[in-house]
């Protein structure tokens, strides 16, 4: 019985000193939140290529499903570019939802979100996610394309 006592004291201490699982801003505080969601036209966005300063394809590879709220890139059509919002913003908190489609063979593509880069896209922050790289590290780009051969600290 003794034993039982303990265990149900350990398991409340345990229990009790667990944070309660917070809402987000959004939910805390649902107004005052800008809905930056494209709309057909693409409306107030900018394609640019990658590396910056070359031209886009006339091949317009961003299609918008406003009804499911899904910003879709054909980028096997596209060639490398990235879609950017015009306004620009100061301190800001960011709810985005990314995923990639796996495409059959071994195509070589890439998917993310750019947060705080350069307008031009000749400065970027990065962060790579997924089975390559392994490191998972977060590297300040300049200009220049980087990716490990290796994993970090291996």
């Amino acid at each position: 019985m003794r034993r039982w006592l303990s265990v149900f004291a350990i398991a409340g201490l345990v229990a009790g000193a667990m944070p309660a699982q917070e809402k987000s801003a959004l939910e805390s505080e649902p107004k005052g939140w800008t809905d930056i969601f494209p709309d057909a036209k693409l409306k107030g966005w900018t394609r640019l290529s990658i590396p910056p300063g070359q031209p886009v394809k006339d091949y317009a590879g961003w299609k918008v499903d406003a009804k499911n709220k899904v910003l879709l890139c054909e980028g096997d059509k596209l060639g490398h570019e990235w879609l950017r919002y015009d306004r620009e913003f100061g301190d800001f908190i960011l709810h985005v939802e990314w995923r990639f489609h796996k495409l059959e063979g071994s195509p070589r593509y890439n998917s993310g979100v750019f947060v705080r880069n350069s307008a031009d896209g000749a400065i970027w922050h990065q962060a790579q996610t997924g089975a390559r790289p392994a490191h998972r590290a977060l590297f300040l780009i300049m200009g220049v394309f980087i990716l490990a051969d290796n994993p970090l600290f291996d």
